[in-house]
C-alpha cells in the first residue's frame, strides 16, 4: 500500500534534519568525552595542557568546516538543485563520522579525527543550507513554520542523545569513549538511502521551468488540495520574478531581462548575485539573519560544548558532571518538542525577542549568583544545585529563540536570494562559533568559572 504524502514528507523532513541539526550530537559528545579521553590525550601529547589545546582545536574545526560547507552550498546552487547538495552533504557527514571514530584504532588516528570533524562540518553546512531551503519549499504554506521548527527539535535530540550515550556507564569511559563518535552512522545511512529515492524540491523545479516534474514532486510531498494551492503560489511567484526589471546603474535606463538573465536570476547565478548583494532588500534581512543566528546560539555553544568541563571546574566529580550535563539538556528537549504543536500560534518576533532577552538575564543572574555563593564557603551545596538549574533554564530560553530563528531567517529572503542569504548567515554563525570554541576551553582553564 502506497504511503500518504504527509508520511513521505515527514520521512524527508526527518532525513534532512538528521543530516543537519541532529549532527550537533557531535558537539555534545566531545564535551562529555573529554574526561574519558584525557589519559589518551596526555599519553599522545605529553601534557594535559597540550592535550586540552588539541581537543579544543578538534572541537572548533567542525565549526570552521560548517562555514566552508555553507560557502560551498552558495556556489553549488548555481548549477545544482536542492537534493543533490543534500546528498553530497550526507556523504560528507558519513565520511567525517567514520574518520572521527577511528581516533584510537590506527596510528595517526588523532589527525584522522581532526580531519573527520572538519569534513563533517562541511557536510552539515551543505545540508543545513540547502536542506533548510528545501524544508521551506516542500510543505504546504499552512505548516511551513512547524516544519522549520523541527530543526531545533532535532538539534536538541542530538544534544540529549550525546549526553546520554557518553555517560560513564555507557560509552563515557577510557575503554569505549571513541565508539560514541560513531553512533550517528546508524541514522545517517538510512537517511541517505531515503533521500536518494525522494524527488527534488517542487518549487525549485517549477522555477527552473520544469513544470511536469514539479507537479509529480508535489504529488509526492503534498495532498491534491494542498498541491493545488502551492501551484497557485508558485505561479504567482514566477510571474513576479518575470516582471522584475533591472536598472542600469550607470545610465539609469530600465530594461527587461532576456530569458537567459531571468533564468540566471531565479537560480542565483554569480553576476546577478553581485548586483543583488548591494541592494537594501537583501542587505537588511542579511544583517538581521546574521545577528540572530550568532546571538541565539551563544549559550548552546557554551553549555553543549563544554558543560561537563565547567561542572568539573565547579567542583563536581566526573560522573556528577556527566549526569548534570544530561539533566541540563532534558528540559530544552521537552520544551522544543512541545513547542511544535503551538509554534504557529505565536508571532515569530515574540518567540525571538522574549527568550533572547530572558537568556541574557539568566546569564547575568548566573554570574552574580555563583560569585555570591563562592564567597560563602558554607553554601557549596546551594551553589552546586544552582549551576545546573540555571544552565537548564538558560538552554530552554536559547532553544525557543533558536527554534524561532531557524524558522524566521529563511523567510526573510526573496526566493532567488534564499540559498545565498541562508549560506552567508550560516558562514557568519559558524565562524563566530568556531572562534569562540577555539578559545573557550583555554579561557575556562585559565580564568575558571564564576564560582571559582
Amino acid at each position: 500500500m502506497a504511503s500518504s504524502p504527509t508520511w513521505r514528507l515527514i520521512q524527508v523532513v526527518v532525513a534532512i534534519n538528521i543530516g543537519s541539526h541532529f549532527m550537533l550530537y557531535l558537539d555534545g559528545v566531545v564535551d562529555n568525552l573529554l574526561p574519558a579521553a584525557k589519559s589518551f590525550l596526555i599519553k599522545h601529547y605529553g601534557s594535559e595542557d597540550e592535550g586540552n589545546r588539541n581537543w579544543e582545536l578538534m572541537v572548533s574545526l567542525r565549526m570552521y568546516g560548517l562555514a566552508l560547507g555553507c560557502l560551498l552550498s552558495m556556489f553549488l546552487s548555481r548549477r545544482w538543485g536542492r537534493k543533490p547538495q543534500v546528498i553530497l552533504g550526507m556523504i560528507l557527514n558519513i565520511t567525517g563520522v567514520l574518520l572521527t571514530s577511528i581516533i584510537m584504532l590506527i596510528p595517526g588516528g588523532l589527525a584522522a579525527a581532526h580531519l573527520g570533524r572538519f569534513v563533517n562540518g562541511c557536510g552539515q553546512g551543505i545540508v543545513q543550507t540547502a536542506g533548510t531551503v528545501m524544508l521551506l519549499e516542500l510543505p504546504p504554506r499552512r505548516c511551513r513554520g512547524t516544519v522549520l521548527a523541527t530543526m531545533t527539535v532535532f538539534a536538541c535530540m542530538g544534544e540529549l542523545l550525546s549526553m546520554t550515550i557518553s555517560l560513564e556507564e555507557i560509552f563515557g569511559n577510557e575503554a569505549r569513549w571513541h565508539w560514541a563518535m560513531a553512533v550517528p552512522i546508524f541514522v545517517l545511512i538510512p537517511s541517505l538511502l531515503l533521500l536518494l529515492n525522494a524527488p527534488e524540491s517542487p518549487r525549485y523545479l517549477f522555477m527552473e521551468r520544469r513544470s511536469e516534474l514539479a507537479i509529480k514532486s508535489l504529488a509526492y510531498y503534498q495532498s491534491p488540495t494542498d498541491a493545488e494551492k502551492t501551484i497557485s503560489d508558485m505561479q504567482a511567484e514566477l510571474a513576479h520574478s518575470e516582471n522584475d526589471t533591472d536598472v542600469n546603474a550607470n545610465s539609469g535606463v530600465t530594461k527587461r531581462r532576456d530569458s537567459r538573465e531571468e533564468k540566471e536570476s531565479l537560480l542565483g547565478s554569480s553576476p546577478v548575485r553581485k548586483s543583488r548583494i548591494a541592494e537594501p532588500r537583501f542587505l537588511r534581512p542579511l544583517f538581521v539573519g546574521c545577528v540572530l543566528h550568532s546571538l541565539v546560539h551563544l549559550d548552546d555553544w557554551l553549555w553543549i560544548s563544554y558543560s561537563t568541563h565547567i561542572f568539573e571546574r565547579h567542583g563536581f566529580s566526573v560522573t556528577q558532571s556527566q549526569k548534570a550535563s544530561l539533566v541540563m539538556s532534558l528540559p530544552q528537549s521537552i520544551l522544543s518538542i512541545g513547542l511544535i504543536s503551538i509554534f504557529d500560534k505565536f508571532p515569530r518576533k515574540t518567540l525571538l525577542v522574549v527568550p533572547t532577552v530572558a537568556s541574557a538575564l539568566i546569564g547575568a543572574i548566573s554570574i552574580f549568583s555563583l560569585r555570591f555563593s563562592a564567597k560563602d564557603h558554607t553554601d557549596v551545596s546551594l551553589s552546586s544545585c544552582l549551576l545546573p538549574f540555571l544552565a537548564a533554564l538558560d538552554l530552554c530560553m536559547a532553544g525557543v529563540a533558536g527554534e524561532s530563528a531557524f524558522t524566521v531567517v529563511p523567510e526573510l529572503f526573496l526566493y532567488q536570494d534564499r540559498i545565498l542569504g541562508t549560506a552567508i548567515c550560516g558562514i557568519a554563525q559558524s565562524l563566530f562559533g568556531g572562534f569562540l570554541l577555539n578559545y573557550l576551553l583555554s579561557a575556562i582553564n585559565r580564568f575558571g568559572t564564576a564560582a571559582e
